[in-house]
């Protein structure tokens, strides 16, 4: 099966539930990530949706996200629009059979997952947290952050990443 990782807002490779899936099933795997137009408007009171630095941040995250993919050798589409718009157009484009992606929160997220599953079979992870578990149960869940800190610190524990599969696609691939 061939299958799109759409990243949005969780752009890392080690450890990305939706990535780690697609690899450890040995499907293939194309990878996405948009630049979404909405981004250059403005907020109801006027003020940027999202100004130089923040855009530059981003910015420089995909280029470690397109960096990390490429030691899979996996290779980011890069797209710049409305993400219904391009991740469909790039899904009938790849002959995708599903698109995967970590859950968003935020209105206008949802709204895209929603218009995209009129057209795509879409599947999502969950990943609410760096830590899959806690080092201690939710009964002993701290109240107070600052507790909660000092535990995970106190009782730290490394999270290991997910193996790399034996057989990878070749270089020339990588190449358009």
């Amino acid at each position: 099966m061939r299958v799109l990782i759409w990243f949005r807002r969780d752009l890392r490779t080690y450890n990305h539930p939706a990535l780690e899936a697609a690899l450890a099933q040995g499907y293939e795997v194309e990878a996405c990530f948009v630049f979404d137009r909405r981004w250059e408007g403005l907020q109801p009171e006027g003020f940027p949706r999202m100004g130089g630095r923040p855009r530059r941040f981003v910015e420089q995250c995909v280029d470690e996200l397109e960096l990390g993919l490429s030691d899979l050798s996996l290779r980011l589409h890069r797209l710049w629009g409305n993400p219904v718009d391009e991740v469909g157009r790039l899904a009938l484009e790849l002959d995708i059979q599903e698109v995967w992606f970590c859950e968003a929160w935020a209105y206008e997220e949802r709204e895209d997952e929603k218009a995209l599953s009129r057209t795509l079979k879409l599947k999502s992870f969950e990943d609410f947290s760096l830590y899959r578990t806690l080092p201690f149960g939710l009964e002993r869940l701290p109240k107070v952050f600052t507790e909660f800190r000092k535990q995970l610190e106190r009782n730290r524990f490394d999270v290991e990443p997910f193996e790399i599969p034996e057989e990878r696609v070749p270089e020339q691939a990588l190449v358009d």
